[in-house]
């Protein structure tokens, strides 16, 4: 059994809660990439505590909880009461404009450390927004203190950052991030074009990937600082990785009907043979939450695989896999040796 906390229960949690239950089934679970990692299906994953904000979801069981406002991931299966009730979570961070008006914070206290203790999990996912940046780095440090590794979905630099990286390797924990990326993903379709069109013999010379959403995350980018703060960072990543390219790389609107189903828009400008110029345009649309969550059923199960094996710290091979901006090394990587590494470092772990 892998036993799991989750630290705000929005639209990824929904998404991977239904994800369990829909590959626990045996007939679905061969629709796997991975069926079994080690030991580990699906089923095998137990969410033991969930923690929230908003007063909706606060108090109420997990499996009614995941579809409150501001959740909104598409109902796919009815799922059984789960035995689980959210607990007020963390808050340090001033809410921004525009979604204060969507989130309505509850009065309950925060009793996270004594509940972690309590639940004694393997693994914290932390899927908050990305304003709360307090927030995130007081929910690692319990959980490192505590000896419970920590997955971070969300972008918030956490498994980059080289002082938490240690601090997780101090406290023999596992720390993994950032920002969950699916089986179908826009940013992973960038990176790999990217790394075609810098082949030799082509000049690319300019591209972005900008992206529409209707999720509480995507809205922020209707707040210029946190929409500057995370196009930015994507974009460095990129940058230092194809440092001939002028790239851009981030959300461009928010729209409000197109609910968990992401829409990116990518373009490609370079030379090709004798200088003749080529132009690439392309439109991807696809349900980010559910491609996320079946990708977080893997890296929960190699992240307790890895700890089964006694390793500690940032483990590359599942950043690699699992998440969308890691280092500029990793993405410049073909992504068939990203899946590889991570294939023969689960093998490794499981003693194959």
């Amino acid at each position: 059994m892998i036993k799991i906390a989750i630290a705000g229960v929005g639209n990824l949690a929904c998404g991977l809660v239904q994800a369990i239950f829909f590959y626990s089934n045996k007939e679905n679970l061969q629709k796997l990439r991975y069926p079994m990692i080690g030991n580990y299906k699906p089923g095998d994953i137990k969410i033991v505590a969930a923690y929230d904000i908003d007063e909706r979801k606060v108090g109420k069981d997990l499996s009614d909880a995941i579809f409150e406002y501001p959740s909104v991931c598409e109902k796919k299966l009815n799922i059984n009461h789960l035995g689980v009730s959210v607990e007020k979570g963390i808050l340090l961070d001033e809410i921004p404009f525009p979604i204060d008006k969507d989130i309505k914070i509850s009065q309950q206290e925060s009793n996270f450390k004594e509940s972690l203790k309590k639940h004694r999990p393997d693994i914290l996912l932390i899927a908050i927004n990305s304003f709360a940046k307090n927030s995130l780095n007081e929910y690692f440090k319990i959980a490192t203190e505590l000896g419970i590794s920590v997955i971070n979905a969300t972008p918030i630099s956490l498994a980059t950052n080289d002082k938490m990286a240690d601090l997780a390797k101090e406290n023999n924990t596992i720390l993994i991030g950032d920002e969950i990326s699916g089986l179908v993903d826009s940013a992973i379709i960038h990176r790999v074009l990217l790394n075609l069109l810098s082949l030799p013999g082509i000049h690319l010379k300019a591209s972005y990937q900008l992206d529409l959403a209707d999720t509480l995350e995507g809205k922020l980018i209707m707040n210029d600082q946190c929409r500057d703060e995370l196009r930015n960072a994507r974009t460095k990543i990129l940058s230092d990785a194809f440092p001939n390219v002028s790239i851009t790389a981030g959300s461009s609107d928010w729209v409000d009907f197109t609910k968990t189903n992401k829409v990116s828009y990518l373009w490609f400008d370079g030379k090709g043979g004798l200088e003749s110029e080529f132009e690439i345009d392309l439109r991807i649309s696809f349900d980010e939450t559910y491609n996320c969550a079946v990708k977080l059923i893997d890296v929960i199960r190699a992240t307790k695989l890895a700890r089964d094996a006694n390793k500690s710290g940032v483990i590359q091979e599942i950043c690699a896999y699992g998440f969308k901006y890691t280092t500029s090394d990793i993405v410049r990587k073909p992504y068939f040796e990203i899946v590889k590494a991570f294939e023969n470092f689960i093998s490794k772990c499981a003693g194959n």
